[in-house]
């Protein structure tokens, strides 16, 4: 906004409730890809069939309540990010909290947050091909798997509610 506008702003991110979202790493099932379907089903479709050779157990959820949502994070070994355009979407980081690998699109806002090939494997959104390519990378590297796994949880765990309170205090406080 300062250099479009010349106007101040204040970035105030959204938080996790890690007390709802951790991991439970004996509950986790090797292979299993989660995903939200209504984020681009095409694009989940395109992926799924892509890499049918390989021994993933795709999961495509909708319509659950938190509990349920948190119990598929926390079996699942990768989450497949499929949304675009996004502000910061809160999937991801809910996924990287629960111990999953993240693995897509951005959406843009998750750039800060998902950063390839350290946090998350990222693709340009809407690219699928790439996304496969990414998903055959951790199919055959359980090092790079573990290390993105640990990385995305260690990010993730700074967009924490308790951070985002600091930060909208000290914005009320700047306005008093």
């Amino acid at each position: 906004l300062k250099s479009k506008m010349n106007v101040d702003s204040t970035a105030i991110t959204n938080g996790i409730d890690q007390s709802k979202f951790f991991p439970l790493a004996d509950k986790r099932v090797s292979g299993r890809v989660l995903t939200l379907s209504r984020k681009h089903p095409e694009h989940i479709r395109t992926i799924i069939e892509a890499t049918k050779d390989i021994d993933f157990e795709f999961r495509v959820v909708d319509g659950l309540t938190e509990k349920e949502l948190i119990e598929e994070y926390q079996q699942a070994d990768i989450f497949l990010a499929t949304g675009y355009p996004e502000g910061l979407p809160l999937p991801q980081l809910e996924a990287m909290n629960c111990g999953c690998v993240v693995v897509g699109f951005s959406g843009g806002g998750g750039d800060e947050y998902m950063i390839d090939n350290v946090t998350a494997l990222a693709a340009e959104d809407g690219d699928c091909d790439s996304v496969v390519t990414k998903l055959r990378m951790l199919a055959y590297n359980d090092g790079l798997k573990e290390t993105i796994r640990k990385n995305g949880y260690k990010k993730a765990a700074q967009y924490t509610l308790e951070n985002t309170k600091r930060m909208l205090n000290s914005f009320y406080a700047n306005l008093m």
